[in-house]
């Protein structure tokens, strides 16, 4: 029972830190999500989302967690970001710049592109001028567990719970001042 609430507490804090809050100040996430910084949609989506974990940790037996993975699945399939903040944790390129990998935290959740954006798009373009650290905007499309990637083949329980997800970033601004 204890593990239960830490996690959903650490989802709540999630969600403070992505909508631009803090835990000490409830009402700067009200501000962010009147600014339309942050989805009312996309945080609704992951907390019905965070609930499939704590469903499969307490599923009655495999048959019963199998079909509560399927379900998270299938709701995966519409879940994205629309102004979310967050902070660039990685910006890497192979050699050449060809290849960039984006990873941007909010909160206790993480997010890395899962496709590279190419050279001359306004994605690679916007991030070349941006440094670890940086308070970003950014909205995500096509999100889906880190997990469940063929690299990683996580078991249905590390996929149902995860809080890393691969997506397309469809836009990423440093965030205004």
């Amino acid at each position: 029972m204890g593990y239960r609430v830490g996690l959903s507490l650490l989802i709540l804090a999630g969600f403070a830190l992505l909508a631009g809050g803090s835990l000490d100040d409830p009402e700067s996430t009200e501000e962010r999500q009147a600014k339309n910084e942050i989805s009312v949609e996309a945080v609704k989506e992951f907390t019905q989302l965070s609930k499939y974990c704590e469903e499969y940790r307490g599923g009655a037996n495999d048959i019963r967690k199998s079909e509560i993975y399927k379900e998270y699945l299938s709701a995966m399939k519409s879940f994205s970001v629309t102004n979310g903040t967050g902070e660039i944790a990685m910006i890497e390129t192979d050699k050449g710049g060809k290849n960039l990998t984006i990873q941007v935290t909010a909160g206790a959740l993480t997010f890395q592109n899962k496709d590279y954006p190419k050279k001359k798009s306004a994605i690679y373009q916007a991030v070349k001028a941006m440094s670890v650290g940086d308070c970003v905007t950014f909205s995500t499309k096509k999100a889906r567990s880190l997990m469940s990637t063929p690299a990683y083949d996580g078991s249905e329980e590390s996929v149902v719970c995860d809080d890393s997800f691969l997506t397309v970033f469809t836009s990423i601004q440093p965030c205004l001042e």
